[in-house]
């Protein structure tokens, strides 16, 4: 049930107060492909569902659970059956550091079933008090479901850790030191990514050789550090994309790229569609006329 679409942008329409929406849905109805700022769940409760997204069909069983995260475009086909929709602004929980990479090892979509998750009976108890709470709608409503929303992420990424544990023989209180140097580079890279940052200079911040850093950081975060620190200054792209009247190349040159090939070329890799494409597809009202061409030409940062 899309209330508020404007172009892909879908505004959600919360409680009275709060920021969290939970709905039973049993529409047989497609819903077009949009994008919206909370993250969204959605488990089939009755018959199997689909979600489409970044070009791949995501099938859902019943009782399994699919992650969207924000910003994500994604459209879901006419169905028949019934599915619970939980919908969450995890802006706040977003800013604290570990959080928000917790978000970035499941983006852009990511399923939870018993083959993939050993701790899938704890997401499901979590879920399910998320949903009593919200129905429950009591005074304490919405403080339990951040909490319970919190331990969700944070079994997302001990889920990951256990699955791709490739320091499994090194002691837990190195695993730990190297997790609070990991998290303070990322830390650092979301405040310094305009800069010209290369695997040398995050590996001394750090103190470990460029080696060991690089193999530490994919362990870590589940990419490469020139792929993290991409992905931090495509997000910052979308938001200068969706927010200001920026051009393309200026956008290009605060988020740290050095020609506008590399940044279209990233773009791309990254979210499917070309710097204009996506902000017309964000932004309904964009005039083309004001977007500078999509040349490959360098940039004088």
């Amino acid at each position: 049930m899309i209330e508020n679409l404007n172009g892909l942008h879908e505004t959600v329409n919360y409680a009275s107060t709060g920021s969290v929406r939970l709905y039973e849905n049993d529409d047989f109805e497609a819903y077009p492909s949009h994008w919206h700022l909370p993250i969204e769940i959605i488990m089939p409760i009755q018959n199997n569902y689909k979600v489409e997204s970044c070009g791949h069909v995501f099938d859902i069983a019943e009782d399994e659970m699919i992650f969207i995260c924000p910003g994500v475009i994604h459209s879901m086909p006419a169905l028949p059956g019934k599915r619970l929709i939980f919908q969450i602004d995890i802006s706040m929980l977003q800013a604290i550091s570990g959080f928000d990479h917790v978000v970035s090892l499941i983006y852009p979509v990511y399923v939870i079933n018993r083959s993939n998750c050993a701790c899938y009976d704890q997401f499901h108890s979590l879920f399910r008090k998320m949903c009593e709470s919200y129905t429950n709608a009591g005074l304490m409503a919405e403080p339990e479901i951040y909490t319970n929303m919190a331990q969700m992420l944070l079994l997302l990424g001990k889920n990951y850790h256990q699955i791709n544990n490739s320091l499994a023989d090194t002691s837990i209180k190195k695993q730990r030191e190297y997790a609070e140097q990991i998290n303070r580079i990322c830390d650092y890279l979301k405040i310094h990514y305009a800069e010209d940052i290369s695997l040398e200079s995050a590996s001394k911040i750090a103190g470990f050789s460029k080696y060991h850093f690089s193999r530490v950081f994919k362990q870590l975060t589940g990419v490469t550090f020139y792929r993290y620190i991409n992905q931090v200054r495509i997000q910052k792209a979308k938001l200068f994309l969706m927010d200001s009247d920026s051009t393309i190349t200026n956008i290009a040159i605060n988020c740290g790229f050095s020609s506008m090939s590399s940044f279209i070329r990233m773009f791309r890799i990254i979210t499917g569609y070309t710097p204009t494409k996506f902000r017309s597809l964000y932004d309904s009202n964009f005039k083309t006329s004001k977007e500078e061409p999509e040349q490959y030409e360098q940039l004088n940062a």
